[in-house]
């Protein structure tokens, strides 16, 4: 319990990845306290609840009738995550690999999870045609999530926005106000809204979501969840090249507006 407190807690902050103008650093301690505090300590649990969840895939449906926003977003995340990270821990314990082994390889493969972003963020950083105004900068970030949900680990992207959706619920209204955590919000908005589109799957209506914080129905959430990976890397992909569109456009008035700088060749 007080670990997944402490998760709560700390999710809608936590970002073991800096950039400065030319280098992607990685906190490498920071993730390995992550895995010491709060991962392993709730594998039992993580896994515990991917079982369910299969046994009864209707639970989030149910979560969502009932408007019962926050469980839902736990029950997904957990579930989530052991999609997201299960096949290292059953691989570890296959293995027969100690406690440190274990941590090394958590920390590895949350640093390459994290290092795609973080490439991303980087590389459009770099076309900004002088300082990167708060418009510009928030974009640039939903890309970065964009293409990790499309070209990277979709389990552990959508885990991280659930997570980070979870911990900003429990920060109240002011969280949206805080531009490191509105893009996570938006792009978790986003994929629900392009999830639910047309959708054949009825989830009865639980209403709305915490506007204040997100903006989302909760029967949306409830169908972004039960997607496979296949399907939530689509959503990725196309929406990171709309996201592409759109940065375009802020670079090229950018550009414009500070005289001929830059490169207006396409971002790949």
């Amino acid at each position: 319990a007080a670990a997944a407190s402490a998760e709560a807690r700390t999710s809608a902050v936590f970002r073991p990845i800096y950039i400065d103008e030319s280098h992607i650093i990685v906190d490498r301690e920071a993730i390995r306290r992550v895995g010491r505090e709060l991962f392993f300590p709730r594998v039992d649990h993580y896994r515990q609840a991917a079982r369910e969840a299969g046994a009864n895939p209707l639970t989030l449906v149910t979560l969502a009738s009932r408007g019962d926003v926050r469980t839902l977003l736990s029950t997904a995340r957990d579930v989530w995550r052991w999609k997201a990270l299960g096949r290292l821990v059953d691989d570890a314990e296959a293995s027969g690999v100690g406690p440190r082994e274990r941590l090394r390889r958590f920390v590895s493969a949350y640093a390459r999870f994290e290092e795609l972003r973080a490439a991303v963020i980087l590389g459009w950083s770099r076309r900004a045609a002088g300082p990167v105004d708060a418009e510009l900068r928030e974009a640039i970030s939903r890309a970065g999530l964009w293409a990790q949900l499309g070209y990277g680990d979709a389990a552990g992207t959508l885990t991280n926005l659930l997570s980070l959706a979870l911990g900003a619920l429990g920060q109240a209204a002011g969280a949206r106000d805080d531009p490191r955590v509105r893009p996570f919000l938006e792009v978790l908005e986003s994929a629900a809204a392009e999830a639910a589109a047309g959708t054949t799957n009825v989830v009865p209506t639980g209403g709305m979501t915490d506007d204040a914080v997100l903006r989302v129905p909760v029967e949306s959430l409830a169908v972004l969840c039960r997607l496979d990976a296949s399907r939530l890397r689509e959503i990725g992909i196309l929406s990171y090249r709309r996201e592409r569109d759109r940065l375009e456009t802020l670079l090229n008035e950018g550009i414009r507006a500070k005289g001929p700088r830059g490169s207006s060749r396409r971002n790949p």
